[in-house]
């Protein structure tokens, strides 16, 4: 037996169209989690979200980058209040730990934020350099939509380090403590990461021990995968050669 953890956005989906195979992996799928780096919106959001698409996934199944990063905070800070860049999902898990939104912050949560506006780097620019602890739910720079590669959460980091000199602490993929927490949902602890992206998800399988899977349906491509550092154990090109590995088993 073996378990899975897979990323969401460049496997099961990219924007609003579902991956060629998606529902039939699920269907194949007994003990899995879902480990986004997307802190846009929550479990629950998640999971009405992705039925609507034709993609039946539990809530209790889905991990996001804003629900780690809450857990990390609650676990190990003594904060009480934080500047938010970022979606309803990542404003509702910080909310949800009792911290109050606002400018005069003890920290600053960065995620994708497709409402970005100048005012809230402004404030979080300037929280920063007040002092406040930066930290961001994921390093992605870029995302895989049904538009193309356009920004992620990585290029907001990017911007607000660059006008702070401060390096942000990540909690998403590739850092070790989002896929702890995965690991704890899952029954069997030999488990594979599934993941379209060679610096988040294969690199955060590598760091955890785990072993793991890239297929090639969102950022990387076989170039990018023969110039990187970055070894995968396995490498597939569709989600129907991942559902014939998982059936092996």
């Amino acid at each position: 037996m073996a378990s899975f953890m897979l990323d969401l956005d460049g496997v099961l989906r990219r924007g609003t169209h579902v991956i060629a195979g998606a529902p039939e992996l699920l269907e194949v799928l007994n003990d899995y989690v879902v480990v986004t780096n997307n802190s846009t919106r929550t479990s629950q959001m998640y999971a009405e979200e992705l039925q609507a698409l034709g993609l039946r996934i539990p809530p209790e199944k889905i991990l996001t980058s804003a629900r780690a990063t809450a857990l990390f905070l609650k676990e190990n800070r003594d904060y009480q209040t934080a500047w938010v860049v970022g979606e309803k999902g990542l404003l509702h898990e910080i909310q949800g730990i009792g911290y109050t939104v606002t400018p005069g912050c003890q920290c600053v949560v960065v995620g994708w934020d497709r409402t970005l506006t100048y005012q809230k780097l402004e404030t979080a620019c300037l929280a920063i350099r007040r002092g406040a602890e930066f930290i961001g739910t994921n390093p992605d720079l870029t995302y895989p939509s049904e538009k193309g590669i356009i920004p992620g959460c990585g290029s907001i980091l990017a911007f607000l380090q660059a006008c702070t000199d401060r390096t942000p602490l990540v909690i998403g993929k590739p850092n070790t403590l989002i896929m702890e927490l995965a690991l704890k949902m899952l029954k069997d602890k030999d488990a594979y990461v599934i993941g379209d992206r060679l610096d988040t998800d294969v690199q955060a399988g590598i760091n955890a021990n785990l072993k793991t899977i890239l297929v090639l349906t969102g950022v990387e491509t076989e170039e990018s995968v023969s110039s990187s550092k970055i070894k995968p154990d396995l490498i597939f090109e569709t989600l129907d050669d991942v559902k014939r590995f998982v059936c092996q088993f």
